[in-house]
Formats: structure tokens, C-alpha cells, sequence
């Protein structure tokens, strides 16, 4: 496929709210409407944050894989330490981080229990821990599987 229709079909996949991120020469990464290869990130936002930059986007999934693998079980174990401070960085950590990564429905989850933590609320989180469980197993697994 040369340049010109390569760049017709970023414009014309661009109208589409499902995306598949395939790489190209020189770095650069398309858009195609195929589906959706990393459930819980919205590739188009994470395509434009990194400009395109196929090795800086797979830098910054490898990289959150890496360092976020084990945040539900920090989290859960400043709870049961009863260190509301400590599950508060955790949180804020992992929200933003999930912000970075264009991870929309995972930020939102670690907000929510970020906030009752930063209210020093350690009680009654289950349901928003169970939130978080699922919508960071999306994104770990598409991490994974990709």
C-alpha cells in the first residue's frame, strides 16, 4: 500500500469507535477499523498521546504491565494494614497511570476508590475494588495478549 493510501485509510478509519493498532515502517502506527486489540484502552487517544509512535507505545504498555501487575494486591494489603495512606498513593498511582495509558474505565475506577481513601475511608470498598479488579484484568490481559 503506498504513502497516500495509507493516509487515507488513517483519515477514513478515524470515523470508526472500534480500532486494531498494526504497525507500519518507520515507527509510525495505523488505525484500522478490525476491532479492538487492547480492550480498556482507547487506542485512537493512546495512538494520538504518542503521536503515532509505534516503539513509545508499546514502551508505555510494556512499562505499565510491568509496574502496575501487582497493584490490586498493594492495594488490598494496605486495607488490611489498615494504612489509609498507603492505599491512597497506590490508587493515585495507578489512576494515573491508567490516564497516561488512555485506560478511561481503569482511571475511573482507581479515582473512585482514590477519593474515599484520600477521605480516609478504608471500609465498605468491595464493590470498587471488584470495579478496579475487572476493568485492570481487561487491561493486563489485552497488555498480554497483544
Amino acid at each position: 500500500m503506498d504513502e497516500w493510501s495509507k493516509a487515507c485509510l488513517v483519515l477514513a478509519c478515524s470515523v470508526f469507535s472500534r480500532f486494531d493498532v498494526v504497525g507500519l515502517k518507520h515507527s509510525q502506527v495505523v488505525v484500522e477499523p478490525n476491532g479492538l486489540v487492547l480492550a480498556g484502552i482507547e487506542v485512537q487517544a493512546l495512538i494520538e498521546r504518542t503521536e503515532g509512535d509505534e516503539d513509545l507505545l508499546y514502551m508505555l504498555l510494556n512499562e505499565f504491565a510491568s509496574e502496575f501487575d501487582g497493584a490490586l494486591a498493594e492495594i488490598r494489603a494496605a486495607i488490611a494494614a489498615r494504612d489509609v495512606e498507603l492505599a491512597h498513593r497506590f490508587a493515585h498511582k495507578l489512576r494515573g497511570a491508567a490516564s497516561s495509558l488512555s485506560a478511561t474505565q481503569l482511571e475511573q475506577a482507581a479515582l473512585a476508590l482514590e477519593e474515599d481513601f484520600k477521605a480516609g475511608r478504608l471500609e465498605g470498598q468491595k464493590g470498587s475494588l471488584e470495579v478496579l479488579e475487572r476493568a485492570l484484568g481487561k487491561v493486563m490481559a489485552s497488555i498480554a495478549s497483544r
